[in-house]
């Protein structure tokens, strides 16, 4: 059977939840987590029915402060771990992922070894994320920084948080994609619906934007009070190609469009994977605009790293200490 291509960018946070959200969510939060096992169980399962990849995100909610080198050294960890594991158990399959690791705004020599010391033990591409409100630091803060000409020198994906505290503005990203041109940025949830945010996008050539939560977002129409402003405009009674139809023709983003189904996160909104998945890939919704949607457009802005995702058949592969694989301690 022929697999559908389909690239889910913002794909599966690879850690488990509970302590960090036991804090912020009143239930559920016993239920977010997603081990090294599960999530190679998640990418297996992946490779089989669709031709593309999933990436494998850390978390950033075990924020290591006493180690100065490293703040999410425990998330990169773990995402080197899950790659060694991979690689030694599916290591047929190695194309249909594509690691992230998480960073933050530093100018210490220290950290940035830190970083690069994970990349090259990663032994492929990657993709890198920063989450501003879990440090509460601004996004535009990376400006400057030295991990930042890092970023730009290797012409790298750079996947944010986007949402609507003072944080994670995604109207701080486009003085950053002028300053980084070589760096890919994506702005996670659609940009938080900002209206000045996605309307400007389309200058410019390194920006990008993930459809993760997009089910939530939808749903967040019959709400009184929705967190996105912008979906106060939309019709109650918009059916979901409607809502979609609405959102493109309002906002020049189907060049831009990336799909994220932020696996296990969708678990606190009542949905599972493959419903998530489902909404775009089974939807009615025009032709084209689906394929930008699931595949051409990821394709694009990972043109240069999919023709090194392939690992050779004589590889040799040492590493069996992959622990972690369902520390929740730390």
């Amino acid at each position: 059977m022929k697999k559908q291509k389909f690239y889910d960018v913002h794909g599966i946070h690879l850690t488990d939840y509970a302590p960090y959200l036991a804090s912020i969510h009143d239930s559920h939060s016993s239920d977010i987590s997603c081990s090294i096992v599960e999530t190679a169980s998640l990418v297996v399962d992946f490779s089989e029915r669709y031709s593309g990849f999933v990436s494998i995100l850390p978390t950033q909610s075990h924020l290591q402060v006493s180690n100065s080198d490293d703040p999410f050294s425990y998330e990169n960890e773990k995402v080197v771990r899950f790659t060694d594991f991979m690689r030694d158990v599916h290591p047929g399959i190695s194309q249909s992922f594509y690691p992230f690791l998480a960073i933050y705004p530093s100018d210490d020599p220290k950290y940035l070894s830190a970083i690069k010391s994970f990349r090259e033990r990663l032994e492929r591409p990657c993709g890198f994320k920063f989450i501003a409100r879990s440090l509460e630091r601004k996004i535009g803060e990376l400006s400057g920084r030295r991990i930042m000409d890092f970023l730009d020198d290797l012409g790298a994906v750079l996947l944010l948080h986007t949402g609507t505290d003072i944080f994670s503005d995604p109207n701080q990203i486009p003085p950053l994609a002028r300053k980084y041109p070589h760096v890919r940025f994506i702005a996670a949830h659609l940009g938080a619906f900002s209206g000045s945010f996605l309307r400007t996008i389309g200058v410019y050539d390194n920006i990008y934007v993930d459809s993760s939560i997009f089910s939530d977002m939808f749903s967040q129409r019959l709400q009184e009070s929705p967190k996105y402003p912008f979906l106060k405009n939309v019709p109650e009674n918009f059916s979901f190609e409607e809502f979609v139809d609405y959102i493109f023709m309002t906002f020049p983003i189907r060049s831009r469009i990336l799909f994220g189904s932020d696996y296990p996160w969708i678990k606190l909104f009542g949905k599972p994977l493959d419903e998530e998945r489902n909404l775009v890939l089974e939807s009615c919704i025009d032709p084209e605009l689906k394929s930008c949607w699931a595949y051409k457009n990821a394709e694009r802005i990972f043109d240069k790293d999919l023709s090194k995702l392939t690992v050779p058949a004589n590889a040799e592969f040492t590493s069996k200490d992959y622990g972690l694989l369902d520390d929740d301690s730390a």
